[in-house]
């Protein structure tokens, strides 16, 4: 948009940033997939997908309330930044090995997800 400041690069913008955006849910749902199993994949995808939504629900309102209090959006941006490091460590508590299917031994005969 800086490079074209007119509606051609706002559509430019739009039609880009649009083809990236869905790009990651199919990318999600197939690593999850991947990682832990196709038994589990609708119940992790929906909760993950569903803790998206109210997550962006939730921090619009805060947002837009803590801008109308102080008039800077510097608190809201300094609680998403914090709220990294707890995601983080979370992400990297996850084990792995016991619950993906990845390390699962299969029994003799018994077919794959």
């Amino acid at each position: 948009m800086l490079i074209i400041p007119s509606v051609t690069g706002l559509w430019i913008f739009a039609v880009l940033a649009g083809f990236s955006w869905i790009a990651s849910v199919p990318l999600t749902a197939s690593l999850t997939a991947d990682v832990y199993g196709l038994r589990a994949l609708a119940t992790i995808s929906g909760i993950s997908f569903m803790c998206h939504q109210v997550g962006s629900f939730v921090s619009i309102l805060l947002a837009g309330y803590l801008y109308d209090v102080t008039g800077s959006y510097t608190i809201p941006f300094a609680i998403a930044g914090s709220l990294l490091f707890p995601a983080a460590i979370s992400a990297f508590s996850i084990k792995e090995r016991k619950y993906s299917s990845r390390y699962q031994t299969m029994p003799a005969g018994a077919a794959a997800d």
